[in-house]
């Protein structure tokens, strides 16, 4: 019987499958793999003193670099558009285990550039740390989940998702994302933040590309700032406040949704730098409930965080069963549970409630702001 997508022809020759006939819909992969290194090689990437550098930036830049580079590398592979890459490279006690996540709408799938993204940021790893131990290997490098094209979704089921202490997934496994953009910008004069743009992006387009990894995202706010693949939810009433906007976007994302949500304010649009780092201190503290960026004065960024479903479900509950969630502040949603902190000496997580913080957003980015 003849295969309609294999890669051989009739006469048996190797080919590229004609996919022109397919029309484009969205695409997702995810691959992982495991960096071994010796206890010593882990010592100095905890305590970042790996000579050559940051090993978890050069691994993060390699795996979007390979993703884009797949059909170069092998020769049957499409030539697709990458529309989103996520590497999350955490440091565990085996050495560094590599998460790459592909994101495209093509007429094929993305399997491939995830898998070459891991293995190359998992080489990038071994480059950087050759030096210190020539015996560092790579292993397990696998597909983990797919999703999109006539195959519907796929997820391994022979390789159990690393484990918290109350048996929920690990944050670097799958996680949702909830963009608070329902604000009035009152001290902007009405001006919409999720509009504002720096550089050539808007501020809500800028966010929404910093949880590009998420398994699903949803914007709290109004229906005209949806997005191809990103739907919108409101509170009820609406202009309720964060608490209420976390509350229906958690709502909206349902009961069965990923072990872990990012939530971001729409008007953080440099925020991107700081998930991979919150994601790595959930992997070093398991037995936290989320993790936060703190700014330069202390001060806890609750809505740059990363949160556990389960414990971020109970303390709404907790809120709406006690006067509801409308007009609550973020401190009595988060003050119970147990976050890891996130240093910002960056000011990654600096939000723009006046005009002046949109021009120090700017200034910092180093790009024009505009209304």
């Amino acid at each position: 019987m003849s295969q309609p997508f294999g890669h051989l022809d009739e006469r048996g020759a190797a080919r590229m499958v004609d996919v022109t006939g397919k029309e484009p819909t969205r695409r997702e992969a995810t691959a992982t793999a495991l960096v071994r290194c010796s206890p010593e090689v882990v010592t100095a990437l905890r305590d970042d003193a790996v000579p050559k550098g940051d090993v978890l930036a050069v691994a993060r830049i390699a795996g979007v670099a390979a993703a884009k580079r797949t059909p170069d590398l092998l020769p049957l592979a499409h030539v697709i558009g990458v529309h989103g890459v996520e590497i999350v490279p955490v440091v565990t006690d085996e050495g560094v285990a590599i998460r790459a996540t592909v994101r495209a709408v093509d007429r094929t799938g993305v399997e491939m550039e995830a898998l070459t993204a891991a293995s190359v940021a998992a080489l990038a790893v071994v480059d950087m740390v050759k030096g210190l131990d020539r015996t560092t290997s790579i292993a397990d490098v696998r597909l983990l989940a797919k999703s999109g094209g006539r195959s519907g979704e796929w997820v391994r089921d022979d390789v159990p998702a690393t484990p918290a202490p109350d048996g929920t997934a690990a944050p670097g496994e799958a996680f949702d994302a909830v963009v608070l953009a329902g604000g009035e910008g009152r001290r902007l004069g009405g001006v919409s933040k999720a509009e504002l743009r720096l550089g050539e992006r808007t501020y809500l387009d800028r966010v929404l590309d910093a949880v590009v990894g998420a398994r699903r995202r949803v914007v709290v706010g109004p229906a005209e700032l949806a997005r191809p693949d990103v739907p919108t939810t409101l509170e009820d009433p609406p202009l309720g406040g964060p608490v209420a906007g976390i509350a229906a976007g958690l709502e909206h994302l349902g009961p069965a949704g990923a072990p872990w949500v990012a939530v971001l304010a729409c008007d953080v649009p440099r925020a991107a730098g700081l998930l991979p780092r919150l994601t790595e201190a959930l992997a070093a503290d398991p037995a936290a409930d989320g993790a936060v960026a703190v700014d330069g004065q202390g001060h806890r960024q609750a809505l740059v965080g990363v949160y556990r479903r389960a414990a971020l479900a109970a303390a709404v509950a907790a809120l709406a069963a006690d006067g509801g969630t409308h007009g609550r502040s973020v401190r009595s949603l988060v003050g119970g549970l147990r976050l890891a902190e996130v240093g910002d000496p960056d000011r990654l997580s600096a939000d723009a409630d006046t005009w002046e913080d949109v021009a120090a957003l700017a200034a910092a980015d180093g790009t024009k702001e505009q209304a």
